[in-house]
């Protein structure tokens, strides 16, 4: 094969491509061999998506991968030494690893469901024991992966690096020097996925309520990096007290009881909106929208968000799942998708499913979560003009709610849907088209409220509204007013409003109640099943015991009878409240409960 000849300057950079384009391509090809190891019946037509949306991290894969060969290329500059050698080395170190690591993935997944993650560390910590459950079919496929697959990569790069000739030389150093130093600060944006607020997680490539779809478009390797830096042995935490009291602790707090005071529906088969308001505080006195259709709908006098971020609300509210104070499980994707959602339960019953976020959805890991939460359709920044899309955290509240009222407006009359919308305006910085009070948060609560107020004076008008349910909750609280701190319980206290016309009447609720209280209460009202909810309790039953629990860094709040205790766990020791009937214990079972369970799912 002929040499490609370039002007000296220049191909080393035509090198550098090369070798990407080579890597992103051997990952491409991952994604066929592994749905047809792990064969599914699918339409062809998912093999190309897959593909295509696998691309994002095999591309962050690749820039990791990129840094070496660059080094290398940088330092062939200034010091004389066989620059192919080191980059044949290097290759066949990074394929070998690569090749494994794919090969042991297809393997495993048939077994765990999930693409490969730190869980594979666990158990070579006892490698031995964890051989005893390997088969011969095992191996003999594990070969039948590698062997070809590295063998193909090998040869390939070979033919590929026979194509230059000694792409590098001492000539032209400072002008490639300079070249150089532009294209490292690339491949360590493109390691991080982009310059977007969110960094690189495989829930970028979800993009199905297929989940085998989603995870198939994953790239093992990513999977496993970032599992490994975010390692942790749940097992080992918050271990106040035998398992056996925890759980009977637990048991005697949260049960769901089905039965309700009313029906308080005209239907039982509502549709169904979510709308969870960014960073609103119960505190708050400037929400005249909201306040106002309190006397028209079921009201909420002591609601108390599950956790301090958006990340912890999200799996409250559509999940019954407890916040917890050390990680945020929407981070560990094999783990979320094993969650029961509002979203599944409405999707089994033939509801018609939808995701609506004015930012960036990859952010958090939310686009996994929504993905394998049977969200037929997800709506974020990218689905809006670029002139919508100017301030920092994406689209403002205006622009989406109008989009949400035309959604609704166009919705089939004999499909009923289930809903979800996160606001954003009311996050820092408090960038919104509105200039009413002093304070930017109380300034940005007030413009939300008023595109609310607008929003339902429009939805109104639409026949859709006679059996429409929209649910106002907050998905956290804010540290307002000033000097309020981040444990307080004042931060955690939310509001939260049931409207629509599938309400019979108004009510109002005065008991305690959390967000993930919302599930449960929710499919009672409707009298659907709600065990899969095991930390979702029926607010509208009387039975139901009567507290709020909490979470923050490191920490937990329990709210019993006009009581409450906070404790904080590095301290092991109350810094706020005192012990009263039993609440600092009542607050380590949920907690040791609730980590116990995270350990297993």
């Amino acid at each position: 094969m002929k040499h490609l000849q370039l002007h000296k300057t220049y191909s080393y950079l035509l090198f550098l491509i090369a070798i990407y384009l080579f890597w992103l391509l051997a990952f491409a090809v991952q994604k066929p061999i592994f749905m047809l190891f792990n064969y599914e019946p699918t339409d062809i037509s998912n093999y190309f998506q897959v593909v295509w949306h696998g691309l994002k991290l095999d591309s962050c894969v690749v820039c990791y991968i990129m840094f070496i060969p660059t080094l290398f290329c940088l330092a062939r500059c200034y010091v004389k030494f066989n620059l192919k050698r080191c980059l044949w080395i290097y290759h066949i170190i990074i394929a070998s690893l690569i090749s494994v690591l794919f090969a042991v993935d297809c393997v495993l997944f048939s077994y765990w469901g999930f693409r490969m993650d730190a869980t594979l560390i666990f158990y070579l910590r006892d490698f031995a024991e964890s051989t005893n459950s390997v088969t011969f079919k095992d191996v003999v496929n594990f070969l039948l992966i590698l062997l070809p697959y590295l063998a193909l990569n090998l040869f390939l790069f070979f033919r590929l690096m026979r194509c230059f000739d000694n792409p590098l030389s001492s000539a032209h150093r400072l002008r490639k020097t300079l070249i150089f130093i532009v294209l490292i600060p690339l491949f360590f944006v493109g390691t991080r996925g982009g310059l977007s607020t969110a960094t690189a997680n495989v829930g970028m490539v979800y993009f199905s309520t297929n989940q085998y779809l989603n995870l198939s478009a994953i790239n093992p390797a990513f999977s496993l990096l970032t599992s490994l830096s975010k390692q942790e042995d749940f097992s080992k935490e918050y271990q106040f007290m035998p398992q056996e009291q925890a759980q009977a602790i637990f048991d005697s707090l949260y049960f769901c009881d089905k039965t309700c005071a009313d029906t308080l529906l005209n239907t039982s088969s509502p549709d169904i909106l979510v709308v969870l308001l960014e960073s609103f505080s119960a505190n708050v006195e400037q929400m005249p929208c909201l306040q106002a259709l309190e006397e028209e709908g079921i009201s909420f006098t002591n609601c108390f968000s599950n956790g301090m971020r958006t990340d912890r609300g999200i799996i409250s509210v559509l999940t019954g799942f407890l916040a917890q104070p050390t990680m945020s499980i929407i981070k560990y994707p094999a783990k979320t998708q094993s969650l029961n959602a509002l979203s599944k339960v409405f999707y089994n019953k033939g509801y018609a499913t939808s995701m609506l976020y004015g930012g960036d959805i990859n952010f958090a890991n939310m686009r996994s979560f929504f993905a394998s939460s049977a969200y037929e359709k997800i709506i974020d920044e990218e689905s809006f003009p670029l002139k919508h899309r100017m301030s920092k955290w994406g689209v403002k509240d205006a622009i989406t709610f109008d989009y949400l009222f035309e959604d609704i407006k166009q919705q089939p009359k004999d499909k009923r849907f289930f809903k979800t919308f996160l606001t954003l305006s009311s996050h820092e910085p408090f960038d919104v088209d509105m200039q009413r009070f002093e304070n930017p948060y109380v300034n940005s609560v007030a413009y939300t409220d008023s595109c609310l107020g607008a929003f339902i004076d429009k939805l109104k008008t639409l026949p859709q509204w006679d059996n429409l349910l929209v649910v106002f909750v907050a998905d956290h609280g804010y540290a307002y007013p000033k000097g309020t701190r981040d444990f307080d319980v004042a931060k955690y206290r939310i509001p939260m409003l049931w409207v629509g016309g599938a309400i019979k009447k108004p009510f109002k609720v005065e008991r305690l109640v959390n967000q993930t209280d919302i599930p449960a209460s929710l499919l009672s009202l409707m009298g659907m099943e709600a065990e899969d909810f095991p930390f979702s309790r029926n607010f509208f039953s009387r039975q139901t015991p009567n507290f709020a629990f909490y979470t923050f860094n490191n920490g937990f709040c329990f709210i019993e009878n006009g009581n409450y205790v906070i404790y904080d766990c590095n301290a092991e020791k109350i810094i706020e409240g005192k012990e009263h009937n039993n609440n600092i214990l009542k607050g380590k079972a949920i907690l040791q409960t609730l980590y116990r369970h995270i350990e297993k799912l």
